[in-house]
């Protein structure tokens, strides 16, 4: 969504102008658009300028800054937990209704059978969406 708005803001007014109220470099963009990885705060700013939620590019985006972390479930919470919700472990936990522990051990791969539907429905419920950022 963030690639498509780009290009659409772009053909129907222009680059420069892209660049001056985003506050974000063309280079920036470009990288962007070629799809290099943004910095969380650029990316922030970025999804703040189009009013964007976070979706998928977002979290993948940051999730492959970190290439010395496994690429698997347990990283994208992790991911999630800290640079999107900025939370401690056990501030995601609270947030959850479990424990610190099982969120620990969960982000270490322990513990695969509480990854269910439920699971991924409390972390992106409305009102905890609303905490992001």
């Amino acid at each position: 969504m963030l690639i498509n708005l780009t290009k659409k803001y772009i053909r129907e007014r222009s680059f420069l102008e892209l660049c001056r109220k985003s506050g974000v470099t063309r280079n920036t963009w470009r990288s962007l658009l070629r799809g290099g990885r943004i910095q969380k705060d650029t990316l922030d700013r970025m999804y703040n300028f189009f009013d964007l939620p976070i979706d998928e590019f977002y979290i993948q985006n940051l999730s492959s800054r970190y290439t010395d972390w496994d690429e698997t479930i347990e990283t994208t919470i992790k991911v999630i937990r800290v640079y999107l919700f900025g939370m401690t472990t056990e501030e995601f936990a609270k947030m959850l209704g479990m424990s610190k522990r099982s969120i620990e051990r969960i982000e270490r791969g322990e513990l695969k059978e509480q990854l269910t539907v439920s699971f991924f429905q409390k972390i992106f419920d409305k009102k905890n969406i609303a905490k992001c950022r």
